[in-house]
């Protein structure tokens, strides 16, 4: 009894040591050069990711990727930068101009959210920290190969100050917006170090 008790406490030591790795890396790339994506970033983006992820969807869960976007898409209240839906059955990621236009966006955090919102179709129109889950445990690492855990955290911190700004023009707290910030980063780092998915409480989402 005793020797598991120490094996499981070093297996935990472990996993808060790589946990602290990871932070010190977020709070490293956290402020990140500001940029936006040009329409031909956009485009080739989007035809990439189409056409790299169509085969594993097709393999794994019998549907065919369709990625739709429209560059010239303004912002507006009722516009959502990226979104899932189901042509004909099938499973649909589409992206608007907008999103890539602002400032917090590059091309690896494009990449992050179609990533996202491919993850709510495999979880099947899953919570949104689900599918930040599945973009950086699955999605993100099939795509980057060298260096893909410091990608896909600085990718997920440019994604972060584009939903901050989201999140400040629906008037949320601060005390909210902190809130699902961390939230969200613990579920993209335990998609990083292979760790089960485990949520957050919901009070505050």
């Amino acid at each position: 009894m005793i020797f598991v008790m120490v094996k499981a406490n070093k297996t935990v030591e472990y996993f808060m040591k790589k946990l602290f790795f990871y932070l010190l890396t977020f709070l490293f790339l956290s402020m990140p050069a500001l940029a936006g994506v040009s329409k031909q970033d956009f485009e080739n983006i989007t035809t990439n990711f189409e056409l790299k992820m169509q085969l594993w969807v097709k393999k794994n869960y019998g549907k065919k990727l369709i990625v739709t976007s429209d560059w010239d898409k303004e912002w507006d209240e009722r516009s959502s930068g990226g979104s899932f839906y189901f042509p004909n059955f099938q499973w649909g990621l589409h992206i608007t101009g907008w999103l890539a236009r602002h400032e917090a966006i590059d091309s690896d955090s494009l990449y992050f959210v179609l990533c996202h919102e491919l993850g709510h179709h495999v979880y099947g129109g899953a919570k949104e920290r689900q599918a930040d889950y599945f973009a950086a445990k699955v999605c993100l690492p099939m795509l980057w190969k060298k260096g893909r855990k410091k990608r896909i955290l600085a990718s997920f911190e440019r994604v972060q100050l584009f939903r901050k700004w989201i999140w400040e023009k629906a008037s949320f707290s601060e005390e909210r917006i902190s809130w699902i910030s961390s939230c969200r980063r613990s579920v993209v780092i335990q998609g990083l170090l292979n760790l089960p998915f485990v949520d957050c409480p919901s009070s505050k989402l």
